[in-house]
């Protein structure tokens, strides 16, 4: 998105903190903000729960179906994964057309009622809905024909964005190019919603799933912990990005407007609220996953949901089963 600003990587085989965090003047009020955003409206589950997913980001959908809001997450991963990319395009592909919906039947009544063509045309395909969601002029020729559509907020704002783009698309800037798919989308869904597939918000991906949750309010703050092996490496990209240790050793920054505290193993603080807990295994050794088995037992950490993602032993899986 134009504007927005990029995730927090500090592992340096993506981005390091200096290249990639933007710091604005309000960050004190960003952080109590956030701190405060939906912690009045936390949700906890009844009965605790562990759960194992293929991949780290699959942990996204496992929150959603809990309906987790307004919670403190510990991440327990080498990398963030808080990029600020929703992964969306306005451009239509053939998974979407399920259930019901029908590309020709899409295709021929937008021709037939936008643009006054015949609906016997061969050529009504996904590439031929594309080449219409490409038009930059598409709203003002559905404009003639659809005056009595209702159009939602969203769609309204993109409408007042994209007023003074050029015609030719294909000169346009990469974000003009999306908003303009993305418009003439959500026109043909206003106007067609039997027939046209919804548009999905977003989509979760490995390296997006915290940003989203975030945003989602499902989590308001996050303890990022690294293994020992990382931690070297972590600590010198945040010293370098302009970031000082605080006196416990942990750092602090805030990422999307989120606060995110950076720390070790041995630096977790006891809490009194139940957390979010997220494991990529695959980052994590045995010896390791004991000792945060051994915080959970002494009650130095209580979580009443475990996502456990990636490779992982069965000797630790088992360790942190019996202290859950």
């Amino acid at each position: 998105m134009p504007g927005s600003c990029p995730a927090a990587e500090y592992m340096g085989t993506k981005r390091t903190y200096a290249e990639i965090i933007l710091v604005i003047g309000f960050v004190a009020a960003v952080i109590i903000l956030s701190e405060l955003r939906g912690s009045s409206n936390v949700t906890v589950l009844g009965q605790p729960q562990l759960k194992l997913v293929t991949e780290p980001h699959h942990a996204f959908t496992i929150w959603k179906e809990n309906r987790v809001r307004g919670r403190e997450l510990f991440l327990f991963d080498r990398h963030l994964n808080a990029e600020n990319n929703e992964y969306i395009t306005g451009e239509f592909n053939p998974d979407e057309f399920q259930g019901g919906y029908s590309v020709p039947a899409l295709c021929k009544t937008v021709i037939h009622e936008v643009y006054d063509e015949s609906v016997d045309r061969q050529d009504c395909s996904i590439e031929e809905l594309n080449n219409m969601l490409r038009t930059t002029s598409f709203y003002d020729i559905w404009l003639k024909k659809k005056q009595a559509v209702a159009l939602s907020g969203r769609t309204r704002k993109l409408l007042r964005d994209s007023r003074g783009y050029g015609r030719d698309f294909s000169s346009l800037k990469d974000y003009q190019k999306k908003n303009i798919l993305l418009l003439n989308r959500y026109l043909l869904t206003a106007a067609w919603p039997e027939l046209c597939p919804p548009k999905a918000e977003y989509q979760v991906a490995k390296d997006n799933y915290i940003y989203l949750a975030a945003r989602e309010n499902m989590i308001r703050k996050i303890y990022h912990i690294l293994p020992e092996s990382a931690w070297e490496e972590a600590a010198r990209n945040l010293v370098s990005g302009g970031y000082s240790p605080r006196p416990d050793g942990t750092f602090r920054i805030v990422a999307h407007g989120t606060p995110v505290i950076i720390l070790r193993l041995r630096d977790i603080p006891r809490l009194k609220e139940e957390v979010l807990l997220h494991v990529n295994g695959g980052s994590w050794p045995d010896s390791q996953i004991a000792e945060l088995a051994a915080l959970l037992k002494n009650n130095t950490l209580k979580s009443d949901l475990i996502t456990v993602a990636g490779r992982i032993s069965s000797g630790s899986l088992e360790m942190l089963k019996a202290d859950h």
